[in-house]
């Protein structure tokens, strides 16, 4: 069995070969070609911290899982932590494992980031794992202004509720509250939150599949509808696309509007 530590990873997956894989994986997710569950995410109370999950399956034959670890109170190491194991599909071998911790350094002109905010673990896990590289970098959260309460959190600078919530085609991001568990761990990485238009969503949607070719739901368009509003301040900007759940048709009506 491979086993390939931060170092060899890093020599091994250069930041431009992993764009177009990338862009691929998320095709192939989009098509329905993927199964990726829903992950699982274990508290580790006593010490603050969170133990998840995420496994995946490509009909070609790829199987594995990432693990991570999250740990906002961590001193002295980082607060986010990633192994991604790999098997062989027709019998369950162990092939590889592979330290998974997001290296910056692939990067390192990276100016701020941008995600979508739905219950908050994806950026705050995200936003902790850049600051502990680059403690400067900025990382803002992205909702749609039917479903913003974390913008109001931020805002107000405490855990809000958001009465006015309107169910939309932005389904996979924007709650009706923020946790106040959550809140705590995010509020101290994450800097603020960007709200945008559903017209600018369907704008982004669009663009990502005209520039990438790749169908982004409405939660996956956000970070990119964020960007072009340039509230993100001074590039360059990140913007992560996570989400493809959504039926073709819909998409292709949505965008034939923008």
């Amino acid at each position: 069995m491979l086993l390939l530590d931060e170092s060899a990873v890093h020599q091994r997956l250069s930041y431009q070969d992993l764009i177009p894989a990338i862009a691929q994986a998320l095709a192939d997710l989009s098509a329905g070609k993927v199964v990726q569950p829903v992950r699982v995410v274990l508290p580790i109370a006593p010490h603050a911290g969170f133990f998840g999950v995420m496994p995946a399956y490509a009909g070609g034959g790829a199987l594995g899982a990432k693990l991570v670890t999250f740990y906002p109170q961590n001193t002295g190491i980082h607060t986010h932590h990633a192994l991604i194991v790999m098997f062989k599909a027709v019998s369950g071998e162990p092939l590889a494992v592979l330290d998974g911790r997001l290296i910056i350094e692939d990067a390192p002109d990276t100016a701020a980031v941008i995600a979508a905010i739905g219950g908050g673990g994806l950026i705050t896990g995200l936003a902790s794992a850049m600051k502990a590289l680059k403690p400067e970098i900025r990382v803002w959260g992205a909702e749609p202004e039917t479903a913003a309460p974390a913008a109001r959190s931020f805002a107000t600078g405490s855990a809000q509720a958001f009465p006015e919530w309107q169910a939309t085609f932005v389904d996979g991001a924007g709650g009706k509250s923020v946790f106040p568990r959550m809140w705590q761990r995010m509020q101290p990485v994450v800097d603020g939150c960007i709200v945008v238009s559903l017209d600018e969503v369907k704008r982004a949607m669009r663009l990502i599949a005209e520039k990438a070719r790749v169908i982004a739901e409405g939660a996956g368009a956000l970070g990119l509808a964020a960007a072009l509003t340039g509230k993100a301040g001074q590039g360059p900007v990140v913007a992560v696309v996570s989400g493809g759940n959504i039926d073709l048709e819909k998409f292709s009506e949505l965008i034939a509007t923008a």
